[in-house]
């Protein structure tokens, strides 16, 4: 457990000195949400239509930043050669796996809850009841739970490719 908490501290603070993963996401969300909403409000839908249309749209938006933002996650290890000393030891891969996962999910749940909040007011939605609110969240975030995971695979492994900024997307 402390080395769990000791590499989530290291995630956070290396994010807090750089803020490279935060910026993409917020803009990135921003810009995106901005745009779909500016769609949704410009195809005249019904407000029904659009209450219906707006979750597509927020996962777009969360899916699209997510994969982008994290196509870096394990660049500090490859630039101070990191990941030979962890894999030369094997006793903490999948305590650092699990730590990236954490510190991500949380960044993709931060980050579509902002462009959420920002699609739906931008595009004139009426707000969701209690009830809706809270399967819509916690949806949200087992899907944002599934998609840090994949993503901590994905960029793990398409980190030492030649394509890596063409691989993680796809």
């Amino acid at each position: 457990m402390k080395v769990l908490a000791l590499f989530i501290k290291r995630e956070l603070r290396g994010e807090l000195r750089t803020f490279e993963t935060s910026l993409v996401l917020f803009f990135l969300s921003s810009l995106l949400a901005t745009i779909s909403a500016f769609g949704v409000t410009g195809a005249f839908l019904a407000p029904d239509v659009k209450q219906d249309v707006a979750p597509t749209f927020i996962w777009l938006i969360a899916i699209f930043t997510s994969t982008i933002a994290m196509s870096r996650i394990y660049d500090p290890e490859l630039e101070n050669r990191a990941d030979y000393t962890i894999l030369a030891t094997q006793k903490h891969v999948e305590t650092l796996y699990l730590a990236k996962f954490l510190v991500m999910t949380l960044f993709i749940t931060v980050a579509q809850c902002f462009s959420a909040f920002l699609f739906v007011g931008l595009a004139n939605i009426d707000a969701l009841s209690g009830e809706q609110m809270l399967s819509f969240a916690l949806i949200s975030f087992l899907c944002s739970m599934g998609l840090g995971a994949l993503t901590c695979l994905l960029a793990g492994i398409s980190a030492t490719s030649r394509l890596k900024a063409l691989l993680l997307p796809l």
